[in-house]
């Protein structure tokens, strides 16, 4: 064969050679470029959520956008979380977005007591704890933080406590009993408090303390009647800043516990109003169907 001829063969199994070696374009002209470049199936939004959260494999190789996002994932789901102890024990702190409502504070007296005894609550009481569990667990007067006077170990002082303490079960919350009773500014301080950050909350003490709990409140002539248990004072935060002091007596009503307060249906606040209320002070649910009383015997 002649050195040409060689050549020729020489460049023809070469261009073979290439051919052979070369990526398939079909019909597209992209062949396997296209596979190389394929982007992977996406991952389920929870799969990424997942992903954030372990800080698995696939967060080192997917780039910062997807560990920026776990960031403002966490940043999401602590927005749920409780911000303090206090908000934790009146399960209602306020949410991002939420439009703050005024708080409330309610003062009531503890429920009936035998006379002589110390420590618990007569039938009559565990009646009205019952009651007040029902009043105070919805509508407006829903409560979210409740204060008790601290007691003793013998369980004297402690009837306030036993007065709140089907309604704490029933609504999960904690009863703050760290204050002690002749202690009215520190009741005062940490109502206001919680008061200040939208939350009702409702203060069960010995009917003559209230007096000096409503004095460091800023607030003046509540007189808890000797004889009477069922006389409910709220108070509510100023809109007009603090003049005259940061809370006013807005209302004073019987509680109208059915079976206990009947007497005190058309009652009329006197000298224990604490200011010019010149209205019929009745629950605004007051129940007129008897049948529907909370008996002593009521299971929880």
């Amino acid at each position: 064969m002649t050195k040409p001829s060689i050549l020729v063969v020489t460049l023809a199994l070469l261009l073979v050679g290439v051919a052979s070696t070369a990526p398939t374009t079909g019909g597209s002209g992209q062949g396997s470029r296209v596979l190389a470049t394929e982007p992977r199936s996406p991952r389920s939004s929870h799969q990424q959520v997942f992903a954030w959260i372990s800080g698995g494999p696939d967060d080192a190789t997917d780039g910062a956008d997807e560990r920026q996002g776990s960031t403002n994932h966490f940043d999401l789901v602590n927005l749920d979380a409780p911000s303090s102890p206090s908000d934790a024990d009146g399960r209602s702190a306020l949410r991002a977005g939420d439009v703050q409502r005024q708080g409330q504070i309610f003062l009531i007296r503890h429920g009936e007591k035998v006379k002589h005894d110390k420590t618990g609550l007569s039938p009559k009481g565990k009646q009205r704890a019952k009651c007040i569990k029902r009043k105070f667990s919805k509508g407006q007067r829903k409560v979210d933080f409740i204060i008790t006077q601290s007691f003793l170990e013998n369980g004297r002082r402690k009837r306030p406590f036993w007065t709140v303490e089907p309604l704490a079960r029933k609504l999960g919350v904690s009863i703050h009993h760290g204050c002690d009773r002749d202690d009215a500014a520190c009741a005062a301080r940490i109502a206001l408090r919680q008061a200040r950050q939208g939350q009702n909350v409702l203060i069960s003490w010995e009917h003559k303390r209230l007096t000096d709990i409503g004095k460091a409140l800023g607030v003046r002539g509540i007189e808890y009647p000797e004889d009477r248990f069922d006389v409910l004072y709220t108070l509510q935060l100023r809109r007009d800043g603090l003049k005259g002091g940061p809370l006013k007596l807005s209302d004073v009503v019987s509680e109208q516990c059915s079976g206990l307060d009947r007497k005190y249906r058309k009652w009329k606040p006197g000298k224990h109003k604490g200011g010019g209320l010149g209205k019929d002070a009745v629950w605004p649910d007051a129940l007129d169907d008897e049948d529907e009383a909370d008996s002593v015997d009521e299971a929880d």
